[in-house]
């Protein structure tokens, strides 16, 4: 037997990975890295008192690839649609920029403290239920914020 594991050591190395552990690396990932821009945007704008609307876009459209990864990721039930959808909700402009980085800090935060995340083993359907509201609020909130930004930028630089 120890022979052939010697033997076989390169053929073993070369197999593919486990999707579903990469899958896993993955969502581990996207959801601390989340956090930890959300946290660096939301600090740098406090402690400047003003917005740096082009760093604002780059972590916003960051926080979206990953949260629609998390999605995709996760089996979270689809959200029911809701009357405080933000779909029809207007892109927010200099004087509504603060209250809707504070939005999406909330609906991340909400997102990653939900407890369906502290027991993986217990399912809970409200709280899966809340978990998928609070992505699809992440999701939506962080394109709008990003395409407001960049009008912003867009329209600062203009003389």
């Amino acid at each position: 037997m120890r022979e052939w594991a010697l033997t076989h050591v390169n053929g073993e190395a070369k197999k593919p990975v486990d999707p579903q552990g990469s899958a896993l690396l993955q969502i581990k990932e996207d959801f601390k890295r989340i956090q930890i821009i959300n946290n660096l945007m939301m600090s740098m704008t406090w402690a400047n008192n003003q917005f740096d609307y082009p760093y604002i876009s780059d972590v916003t459209a960051e926080i979206k690839t990953r949260a629609t990864r998390l999605k995709a990721n996760l089996t979270l039930p689809e959200p029911e649609d809701d009357k405080s959808a933000l779909k029809n909700e207007n892109q927010p402009n200099g004087g509504q920029m603060k209250a809707s980085l504070l939005k999406l800090d909330h609906s991340i935060m909400g997102f990653v403290t939900n407890p369906v995340f502290q027991n993986p083993g217990v399912i809970d359907l409200q709280l899966s239920a809340k978990a998928s509201r609070d992505l699809k609020s992440i999701i939506e909130l962080s394109n709008s914020i990003r395409k407001s930004t960049d009008k912003l930028s867009k329209n600062a630089k203009k003389p």
